[in-house]
């Protein structure tokens, strides 16, 4: 029992470490670039923040078409 502990141990893998900040590279995304969020942008510009959040509310099971950067890679 106790080598086979042992054994479990020793083949589990090793958390992957995170580059050095002087390594690493950080990259931003906007969601709208991601997904199309026209007419949710639509909303919130000409109808406010509550419309937006009512609107989003109504429609959070439904999936976003992609958005620009997607369509590319699609």
């Amino acid at each position: 029992m106790i080598q086979l502990q042992m054994k479990e141990k020793e083949t589990c893998s090793k958390k992957p470490t995170l580059p050095k900040p002087q390594n690493a590279i950080t990259i931003a995304m906007s969601s709208r670039a991601l997904f199309n969020m026209d007419l949710e942008q639509e909303i919130y510009e000409q109808r406010g923040m509550e419309e937006y959040l009512n609107h989003q509310s109504q429609h959070e099971i439904e999936l976003f078409a992609p958005g620009p950067a997607l369509k590319n890679l699609l």
